[in-house]
């Protein structure tokens, strides 16, 4: 049997929550600075994505493979400033598929999918981010037809001294 993806439900909710931990925490590897999580942070998010998934906009997808979640992603729809043309759009916040299964073309499956279900909805763009000097993001966004829209840039500040103060 091949790969199953399909709309998530409460029940997925419970498996899914211990596998988007493991690639936040996989991303925090990538950079501390812009991912870094708190030590409370599966409690938080705990917290943060049940009253975010009970909105009928935000979605859980889940990839299956012989009755096994091999794959998970979050999205939400957020706005933007009413200056814009485009003034809501869906964000995935969190992509993961299990490490044995990368490669297969899971997770661009789970992109596809949303973006099918979003525009089905009349939300006009689907948004997503790679961590910088990921490739292999890169290439799977690409390959569900995304297109790098922006770059953001960081800067780490320290409180204890103002900008350009040499001391």
């Amino acid at each position: 049997m091949g790969i199953i993806v399909r709309t998530g439900n409460a029940a997925d909710m419970q498996v899914a929550l211990p596998l988007m931990l493991e690639r936040l925490r996989e991303r925090s590897e990538i950079d501390r600075a812009f991912y870094g999580l708190r030590p409370d942070a599966a409690r938080l998010f705990r917290q943060w994505i049940g009253p975010v998934m009970e909105d009928p906009r935000h979605a859980l997808f889940v990839a299956e493979h012989d009755g096994q979640m091999i794959g998970c992603l979050a999205a939400i729809v957020e706005r933007d400033l009413p200056i814009f043309e485009v003034d809501e759009y869906a964000v995935v916040r969190l992509l993961w598929v299990a490490p044995d299964e990368r490669g297969r073309g899971v997770a661009t499956k789970l992109l596809e999918r949303a973006a099918r279900e979003y525009a089905a909805m009349g939300v006009r763009q689907i948004r997503a981010t790679a961590a910088a000097g990921r490739d292999v993001e890169y290439r799977v966004a690409e390959k569900a037809g995304f297109r790098p829209a922006g770059v953001t840039f960081l800067r780490e500040l320290d409180s204890r001294k103002p900008p350009g103060n040499k001391e």
